[in-house]
């Protein structure tokens, strides 16, 4: 998804983002997040905290800066279009999905999903053990 098209128009203008750069890319996935503590990710940490208070970011409400939302806009992703506004604002780049893949199992995410929806479907609720077990039968089917 495009920034434009998952963020309301008030992020990018808060977080001086609005620019053709940011909102014609696509938006950073926040799924899983590896940081190095240096004092540039701390202070881009602490902007994103900072970000996530502010009502007018972190909320669904419409834009009331004056500005319409860009018209493929559908709807806000909150904290996550936060991130990814500063993300690229303050120069970093993201791992391709498939170099992600080589170091995170993403079947153990995806097995501890259905486990927990499955056992909700049902009206029960799956015990921390019964997660565990799932993404760890997940994982060892792929290796």
């Amino acid at each position: 998804m495009m920034e434009a098209d998952v963020t309301k128009r008030d992020a990018f203008l808060l977080l001086d983002a609005d620019y053709d750069s940011i909102h014609r890319t696509n938006q950073i996935a926040t799924g899983i997040i590896l940081v190095r503590k240096t004092p540039l990710a701390m202070r881009f940490m602490q902007h994103w905290l900072r970000a996530c208070e502010d009502e007018r970011i972190i909320t669904e409400t419409p834009s009331a800066l004056g500005y319409q939302d860009y018209p493929n806009f559908r709807h806000h992703n909150d904290d996550q279009s936060a991130f990814s506004l500063l993300f690229k604002k303050y120069g970093f780049h993201p791992f391709l999905q498939a170099e992600r893949d080589l170091y995170v199992v993403a079947a153990r995410n995806t097995a501890k999903f259905v486990a927990a929806s499955d056992a909700f479907a049902l009206g029960k609720t799956c015990s921390q053990d019964e997660y565990i077990s799932a993404a760890n039968a997940a994982a060892e089917s792929k290796s």
